[in-house]
């Protein structure tokens, strides 16, 4: 899939039209400079693009903001839990958790991994 590198538009200026015949040109540019769109927008139609791309921009943070983040949290489920280490699976919690706590010190330190998807967290896992 490529990737957006470049976006550019202009108007009319503020001092000569300001009406609904101003038209919007806009090019794109993909990869390398290829050129994947270029058109001529009226007011509406730069408006509705506008806010279709603040939509994007809004569901792609959201989904940044739900993606799962596996913690190992020493003092897990008591008074002074604290976190210790943020990994992107649950497999790399546990190869993290192995190579820095023994068994006895996971004991000890009730040491355990929870699932942290935007601020709520899991330890059902």
């Amino acid at each position: 899939m490529a990737t957006l590198e470049h976006a550019s538009g202009s108007s009319a200026g503020w001092a000569y039209d300001r009406n609904e015949n101003d038209r919007i040109i806009l090019s794109i540019y993909g990869p390398r400079g290829a050129t994947k769109f270029c058109g001529v927008l009226d007011t509406i139609g730069a408006r509705n693009l506008r806010n279709s791309l603040d939509l994007a921009l809004s569901k792609i943070t959201d989904a940044r903001a739900r993606t799962p983040v596996y913690v190992v949290v020493q003092n897990a489920g008591y008074e002074g839990e604290r976190d210790v280490q943020e990994c992107e699976s649950h497999h790399d919690a546990i190869v993290w958790m192995n190579a820095n706590y023994s068994l006895e010190e996971v004991e000890q330190l009730h040491v355990a991994i929870c699932r942290d998807v935007a601020g709520e967290r899991t330890y059902d896992l």
